[in-house]
This record gives structure tokens, C-alpha cells and sequence, in this order.
């Protein structure tokens, strides 16, 4: 517990500092694909914590070399809810603490086998997403059972010993106000991610508005806000609102491809790093202090924006 405060404290003064970016991970679940694994909901990337342990650390490793100061383990899909009709039904717990094992094994692997010339802090973040499909916010469960089913993930998140959670793609209100609290009651710090439509002003993708709940969670202890899952040139319209409306730190991890009207997913320009690396470099310059990617996004994505704010 004293290293992981220790930790969380470093963290949390270099955000402050404004200084150079931290630098969250890209994409699990589509580099997992591109590395030749077939994911299939309802189970998505969690399947692979059983099937390919060996390549999820691969992932991390490979983050942690392009730069990254955050890992997010690959509990994504690992609630209760999400594995409620599967064979993994009552796993949760065991492969919640499985991925949250698999990425500190990444740190200390890859603390082994680089030279310590950078003691950057290299932290563990907890994902957790929205119950249902992240792009229908229509599906959303019962008050109820957001209640209960994230209060039981937070609780496994916590309990795996993450540094913090990372709230992620949050479509719709009901839902962001349920896991946000349910984050909270834990104790660790809470970072919230946001998908939003591509239009200003902000709107969860669900369409209510996203300044009133902005406001109401920085209020409650919330440490960081992010936008996520949106293509990468669309969150170069959406960033300068986010700026004004947030006083705690802010950041961005985008697509490289934009999901059509037709439901088929079309590239854009991001999905060559030096492309996407453009775009975080105008994040940062707006001001920015999380930078990262999320689905599309590779190791040399990463790579790409780090190398934008090495000093010579």
C-alpha cells in the first residue's frame, strides 16, 4: 500500500505540473486482432486473459517501450455483467485480478530489461466501460443494475490492487452517474472518459448535454477527464470545449478510424502515426496533459506522439 501511494502521489504531481504529457497506452482489444487474435463478443478481449495471457504482456511490454507512463488492464469486458452468459459466468473476480497481474508482471518485466536512465512512473489503470455495446446508449440496464453490477467490478478493480480506475467510453448519463459513483466508493483515484457525438456543444453520444455532469464530478473528487473512442480528427473539434470546461486535468486517446452512419468503420488520416501524432500535439498545445490512443492505435502510434515532446 505505501508503494502504491507513493506512486499515485508521483503521478498526480507530474499532472499538475503541466510540464511534458503523461502518456496513457493505446489499444488492447484491436491490436490483440492485428496480432492474429479473433475476438468475438459478448466476451471481446477478455477471453484472451485465459487464451493469450503471453501476448497481452507482449502489449504492454510494447506500450511501456514506445513510452507509456499508464497501462490499462485488459479488464474492459471482466464485470460480472459482461460475463453473465458465457462460460467465464462467475469469473469475474479471477480474471479481473488476472489482467490486473498480467500488466504489473509487464512493468516489472520491462523494469528488468531497461536500463533505469528514466524513472518515470509506470502505473496500472482499472478500465471500466459501459454494460452494454459502447456505441448503442439506448441498451443502457436498469438503474439497478448499473448499481449493483458496477459497484461489483469497481470493487474487484480495487481489490486487484489497480493504481487507479479509468472510467471509459461513457455514452450516457444514467450510466456515467452509476459508475462514477460506484468508482468513487472505492477510494482510488477515479479518472472518466467520455464518447461523445462529433458536433459542439459537448453531448454524451446518447445526445443529453455533457457540461452540467462535467461540473457536477469535478466537484466529487473526480481526478482527470478524457474523451476516447472518437476518431482522432473529430476530437480536434470537440478538444477546445473540453478545455473550457474542465479545471482538473484533461486529455484525449482517439480512434484512427470513424465509425459511419452505415455502421462500417472508415480509416482517416490518424491511422499513420505521424498523422495521429499531429493531432496530439494540437491537443497538448490546447492544453492537454493525458495523451494517449484507443482503438486502431499501436505501439508506434504511441511512439509517434511521445517522440513529438522528447527535449533534445
Amino acid at each position: 500500500m505505501e508503494l502504491e501511494t507513493v506512486g499515485n502521489q508521483v503521478l498526480f504531481n507530474r499532472l499538475l505540473s503541466h510540464d511534458v504529457p503523461l502518456f496513457l497506452d493505446g489499444a488492447n482489444g484491436t491490436e490483440l486482432e492485428r496480432r492474429g487474435v479473433t475476438l468475438t463478443l459478448p466476451l471481446w478481449s477478455a477471453a484472451a486473459i485465459y487464451d493469450h495471457p503471453e501476448l497481452i504482456q507482449e502489449i504492454h511490454r510494447d506500450y511501456l517501450s514506445s513510452g507509456a507512463h499508464l497501462l490499462t488492464a485488459n479488464t474492459f469486458r471482466t464485470s460480472p455483467y459482461a460475463l453473465r452468459n458465457t462460460l467465464l459466468a462467475g469469473k469475474a473476480q479471477e480474471l479481473t485480478r488476472q489482467a490486473v497481474n498480467l500488466a504489473r508482471q509487464a512493468i516489472q518485466t520491462f523494469r528488468e530489461t531497461h536500463t533505469p536512465t528514466s524513472h518515470r512512473p509506470l502505473l496500472v489503470a482499472g478500465s471500466m466501460a459501459p454494460l452494454e455495446d459502447c456505441y448503442r446508449p439506448e441498451r443502457v440496464p436498469s438503474a439497478s443494475a448499473l448499481h449493483l453490477e458496477h459497484r461489483k467490478h469497481a470493487e474487484n478493480l480495487a481489490d486487484a490492487g489497480v493504481d487507479f480506475i479509468l472510467v471509459e467510453t461513457q455514452n450516457n448519463l444514467a450510466e456515467a452517474q452509476q459508475v462514477t459513483a460506484a468508482a468513487l466508493a472505492t477510494g482510488k483515484p477515479v479518472w472518466i472518459s467520455f464518447l461523445c457525438q462529433p458536433t459542439v456543444p459537448l453531448r454524451f453520444l446518447s445526445g443529453e448535454p455533457l457540461k452540467p455532469f462535467l461540473h457536477e464530478i469535478q466537484g466529487r473528487g473526480v481526478q482527470a477527464i478524457l474523451l476516447n473512442c472518437c476518431a482522432a480528427p473529430v476530437m480536434n473539434k470537440l478538444v477546445e470545449e473540453l478545455k473550457v470546461n474542465c479545471i482538473v486535468p484533461w486529455g484525449i486517446y482517439a480512434n484512427t478510424a470513424a465509425l459511419l452512419e452505415d455502421g462500417t468503420w472508415q480509416d482517416t488520416p490518424a491511422v499513420q502515426p505521424d498523422r495521429y501524432a499531429d493531432c496530439a500535439e494540437h491537443w497538448q498545445q490546447l492544453g492537454a496533459s493525458i495523451l494517449g490512443g484507443c482503438c486502431g492505435t499501436t505501439p508506434d502510434h504511441l511512439q509517434a506522439v511521445v517522440q513529438r515532446f522528447q527535449r533534445p
